[in-house]
């Protein structure tokens, strides 16, 4: 019982090791998504697109230009990214579904 004890702090670093840099990363994005939707009203959305995922692939997330969708309509703009991060540990693969959403009315 006390090797439990011993090896169950290993364990959850190891696992926190593994998922801390997702979630920020994941967090950095959602916070482009949300800027870039605030910012709409003045922005073309090729721009917007270019601008998330840049910011996609230096954060080494794998968003596909599918996966990322803007719709503006006459008064608001709705942009939704969703995307899969394989996280590695030994023997299995954690697939983490992240969906980032930002509406924002057009002024």
């Amino acid at each position: 019982m006390k090797m439990l004890f011993d090896v169950f702090p290993v364990i959850l670093f190891f696992i926190a090791f593994k998922l801390v840099p997702v979630k920020f990363a994941a967090a950095d994005l959602r916070r482009t998504i949300i800027d870039e939707a605030r910012s709409a009203g003045s922005t073309q959305d090729d721009r917007i697109r270019r601008a998330i995922m840049s910011k996609a692939e230096d954060l080494r997330i794998p968003l596909d230009d599918k996966d990322l969708k803007i719709v503006r309509r006459h008064d608001s703009i709705r942009i939704e990214a969703e995307y899969v991060v394989p996280v590695e540990f030994p023997g299995y693969t954690f697939n983490w579904k992240q969906r980032h959403t930002a509406e924002n009315p057009l002024f």
